[in-house]
């Protein structure tokens, strides 16, 4: 049996024009042929890297603590893990939630020349020719932790060859900024209401994996940007670790509070239902894809 591996992903959100007509989420497809969730429309993230947790890039973030941020995430992890969100979200969608503090003004990526720069940073990121910490400090960077709203915990089951323990985050698209997935890694990106991506999950044009589709329902509850963070700000999320099992004959993923489900040895029993997480308690692969249904 594999052991998670930390990880953090970021739920981008903006507001459809004009406002008042709801939200749009941020989606990118991974790769054909990646090892994980291949040909799947995801949110931006991946796994925490050593580099994460360094000094300086810690030193960096600003509007909430190292404290208060493990206060919140329940781990001694949790500042990496917002940088590890942060990064991603940069490397894999080119979206940066940073500025440069009150004295020096804010990354404007509506200035041909500023907008040119990062994208040249964000390449030499993915190409692994300068690590995030240079960019930061080169661009002397304060990373807007506080800009990360916690929104949920999932741990990839146990029967799964590649695992991770991934915080999920929700966050506001900054003004001025066009995000886009890194045509390596990721092969196209989309903004989609969650109405829509559900729908086009169900017609077969996309293909939502257990863990983002459960989150795209729960953001259907909500009608705005504000909405979702003040639900995620308000919430206590509980780790979610599905647990595999055959429902009528086809291949489920329990989840806490499935009649069926039981817990795993790995973890405590998965406790406290945050505000908005209820409805439908398992998925079902049919025909190649995940549904959700209630038990």
């Amino acid at each position: 049996m594999a052991a998670p591996r930390l990880a953090a992903t970021v739920v981008l959100l903006r507001e459809t024009p004009p406002p008042g007509r709801g939200f749009e989420v941020f989606f990118v497809k991974r790769h054909e042929n990646s090892g994980f969730m291949g040909g799947a429309h995801v949110f931006p993230g991946g796994k925490l890297d050593a580099a994460d947790r360094g000094e300086a890039l810690l030193a960096a973030c600003d509007g909430r603590t190292a404290e208060a941020c493990a206060a919140r995430l329940g781990t001694p992890d949790a500042a990496g893990l917002h940088v590890a969100a942060l990064r991603e979200l940069f490397e894999e969608a080119g979206a940066l939630l940073a500025d440069r503090g009150a004295a020096l003004p804010a990354p404007d990526f509506a200035d041909p020349a500023e907008a040119a720069r990062f994208a040249a940073h964000r390449r030499a990121l993915d190409a692994r020719q300068k690590p995030f910490g240079a960019v930061v400090a080169e661009e002397r960077l304060h990373l807007r932790v506080d800009r990360l709203h916690y929104w949920a915990h999932w741990i990839t089951p146990e029967v799964e060859p590649r695992r991770f323990d991934a915080y999920f985050f929700v966050a506001a698209l900054p003004a001025g900024q066009a995000p886009l997935h890194d045509a390596r890694e990721t092969v196209a990106s989309a903004w989609l209401a969650p109405d829509e991506a559900l729908a086009r999950h169900k017609a077969g044009d996309i293909a939502l994996p257990p863990p983002t589709l459960r989150n795209v329902e729960l953001l259907a509850l909500h009608p705005t940007v504000s909405a979702v963070c003040a639900a995620a700000d308000a919430a206590d999320p509980p780790v979610i670790l599905p647990t595999v099992d055959q429902v009528d004959g086809k291949l489920a993923l329990l989840l806490p509070g499935d009649p069926l489900y039981r817990p795993p040895p790995e973890v405590p029993a998965p406790g406290g239902t945050p505000r908005g997480l209820g409805g439908a308690t398992r998925f079902v692969l049919d025909a190649g894809r995940w549904y959700t249904r209630t038990a």
